[in-house]
């Protein structure tokens, strides 16, 4: 089996994919721009995709995003991306497009390098790749957005009215979500959901998927039992029920700080909330390298291989991945940045970029394994004897094994653990003029940020410095 092969086999055993007849319906709307489709998950696939998250730390989920929804967020967040580097040269004069971090450093010294990487709205994450969370086009969608969406959560009511509190609220927080009901009106398991263009903005949600919200919390909220295999690799097993005492009492009813503030107590065995962040983008520039291999958030424990989730990221791709025979020639369509063999099948390469995941290695035994270092690898581990760089030999080739890169395309999305090692791919598309000598394709990433709600991720914002304010 060749790595390409072995990355297209674990990659499939990790997507949940669509019905087929779901696919039919798809391919008959596919012309019709006055719609927007997505689907509900049964409660075996919810179930299934929850299983792959707590083996392989991603999950990928086929054709579940409203594609129209998609388009709406991506073109406003390159209409602020576009607002916010036109802003830093004529300001600051600082370039984000052409001028590299390490540039800004060797030329102006290490404060201007600091000042191009993190503002309110847009921190720069490396060489011609910033995350955008903010900006006045992504304000109105949000708040009109916010709007209808809190209420038919009703969240409304749970807001305090003060102006401060309202902004932050629209701006990067997020709600906490005590439901799993999300956003869709109300059919049958595995059907296709069909609105009107000018239904209201949260028929379709990004955010509030039920599907979604459903695999989150079942995610954070494991009643099995933690179990590993000879490999290592750590699960909950939900097999034999909720885990339970030796009177057999449910180990939930125990918890008996969920009456504070105002809780409702352990004794239903509730999923506890979730803090569901708003949309933001990761946009990779032609030039973009691949990212160095990182995880988004540290284990909270280091005692226990891996504890259940607490923090999950939710991705989905702003752009149409298609090969030069498909996807037709418009700005949502990202062309030539995958081939394909003969038969149709793709052969791993992604010129525009995408994300890496390292499967397992949201283990902390795996993700050890897989990062010995050369000190490491030149300890005496047995009397008399040194590895001899044979540790991290097979670290590397175990690495490489383990590296998968989903292919993503418009409405599918991604949910991986914060812990998992991943990385962003390169953005090798070459430079496309748009007659003022600037474009190329600019590859944005969606994501939306899902966390316990006591949790707090302190990202390298710089809230004090702002671009358009």
């Amino acid at each position: 089996m060749t790595y390409v092969q072995h990355e297209r086999m674990i990659t499939s055993t990790s997507t949940i994919t669509k019905p087929a007849h779901h696919l039919r319906q798809q391919q008959q709307k596919q012309d019709d721009t006055t719609s927007t489709t997505t689907t509900l998950l049964s409660k075996s696939s919810i179930q299934k995709a929850v299983s792959i998250l707590q083996t392989n730390g991603f999950v990928v989920l086929n054709s579940i995003l409203s594609e129209s929804k998609i388009k709406e967020w991506k073109h406003v967040m390159l209409q602020d991306f576009d607002l916010a580097t036109d802003r830093l040269l004529q300001t600051r004069d600082i370039d984000l497009l052409h001028r590299s971090l390490s540039s800004l450093s060797s030329s102006s010294g290490e404060e201007e390098r600091k000042e191009a990487l993190s503002y309110r709205e847009m921190a720069m994450r490396e060489d011609f790749r910033v995350d955008l969370r903010d900006g006045p086009n992504i304000r109105v969608l949000r708040k009109q957005e916010n709007d209808a969406e809190y209420k038919l959560l009703g969240l409304l009511e749970k807001r305090s009215t003060t102006k401060d509190d309202e902004e932050k609220s629209n701006k990067y927080e997020g709600p906490i979500v005590t439901s799993t009901d999300g956003i869709i009106s109300a059919p049958k398991e595995n059907d296709t959901i069909t609105t009107a263009a000018t239904a209201a903005p949260s028929s379709n949600s990004l955010r509030f998927h039920p599907s979604i919200l459903s695999i989150t919390k079942s995610l954070f909220n494991p009643h099995g039992v933690m179990t590993s295999n000879n490999n290592n690799d750590s699960s909950f097993s939900t097999a034999g029920g909720v885990s339970k005492n030796e009177n057999g009492i449910p180990l939930y009813k125990g918890n008996f700080g969920r009456y504070n503030f105002d809780g409702p107590g352990p004794t239903q065995g509730l999923p506890q909330p979730i803090r569901v962040g708003q949309i933001g983008s990761v946009i990779s520039l032609p030039g973009a390298a691949d990212q160095a291999l990182h995880a988004d958030t540290a284990h909270l424990f280091e005692h226990l291989d891996c504890l259940p989730c607490h923090y999950a990221n939710l991705f989905f791709p702003g752009v149409v991945m298609e090969d030069d025979n498909g996807g037709g020639n418009n700005n949502d369509t990202v062309r030539s940045c995958c081939t394909y063999d003969e038969d149709g099948n793709w052969t791993g390469n992604v010129n525009a970029g995408g994300t890496a995941f390292v499967y397992g290695s949201h283990s902390l035994g795996i993700a050890a394994r897989l990062t010995v270092d050369d000190d490491e690898d030149n300890e005496q581990y047995a009397e008399g004897e040194k590895t001899g760089g044979v540790r991290k030999k097979n670290a590397m080739d175990e690495m490489h094994l383990r590296t998968i890169r989903p292919s993503l395309r418009l409405g599918d999305a991604v949910i991986f653990d914060c812990r998992v090692l991943h990385f962003g791919l390169a953005n090798k598309k070459e430079q496309e003029h748009d007659g003022k000598g600037e474009g190329g394709i600019r590859r944005p990433m969606l994501y939306v940020n899902m966390t316990h709600s006591w949790f707090h991720d302190p990202k390298n914002w710089d809230d004090r410095e702002t671009i358009f304010e």
